[in-house]
């Protein structure tokens, strides 16, 4: 898709350059034929060599133009996807890639269906509305109890981890009259 975009862009850029070089050549020979009539005193080969320098300095280099050189479904979908033409942004290389593995392996596919399994490829690897991972899993452990924490209030020694385990174990039971004010300083630290 865009390297197409990319190498007419491409042979534009080159086609003005050599058009300006053979441009500035031509008007250098009318010059140099002009110094010639002048010492000659030959007016109507200075005054015709001016009309073509005028003429060319006149001309103007092909420019870049926006012409719709893309289908129109290609060209709606890259508008959608604005980040296409971010070159900071990878999916337009992951895209473009898509694209091309799936001309190659489809080749009677239309410009539509190849968009459609591109936006699929990209939502499954760029998801646009972050999933939690941990929906999908069971809130049951081994032996059938539920996993979900309790809230704050709920958080008994049981719920602690080994390291908060020890940490009762060797200062909490000095630094805190109760258990339930080591919990809530637990409670604390997780953010809960």
């Amino acid at each position: 898709m865009s390297d197409q975009k990319v190498s007419f862009d491409s042979q534009i850029v080159n086609l003005n350059k050599y058009h300006k070089a053979t441009k500035e050549a031509e008007i250098k020979k009318l010059k140099d034929g002009q110094r010639e009539a002048t010492k000659v005193s030959d007016l109507d080969t200075y005054d015709k060599n001016q009309e073509e320098i005028d003429k060319l300095e006149k001309e103007e280099p092909v420019k870049t133009v926006e012409t719709e050189s893309q289908p129109p479904e290609i060209s709606a979908w890259i508008t959608k996807n604005p980040w296409f033409n971010d070159a900071n942004d990878e999916r337009g290389g992951v895209a473009e890639g898509v694209w091309k593995s799936c001309l190659n392996k489809n080749p009677t596919w239309t410009n539509s269906q190849v968009l459609a399994h591109v936006d699929s490829r990209i939502e499954s690897l760029y998801p646009t509305t972050p999933t939690n991972p941990r929906r999908s899993q069971s809130n049951l452990s081994e032996n059938n109890t539920s996993t979900t924490r309790r809230s704050n209030k709920g958080l008994t020694m049981n719920d602690l981890t080994a390291e908060e385990r020890d940490n009762w174990n060797s200062f909490g039971s000095e630094l805190f009259k109760t258990e339930a004010e080591f919990l809530k300083a637990v409670s604390a630290t997780r953010g809960k």
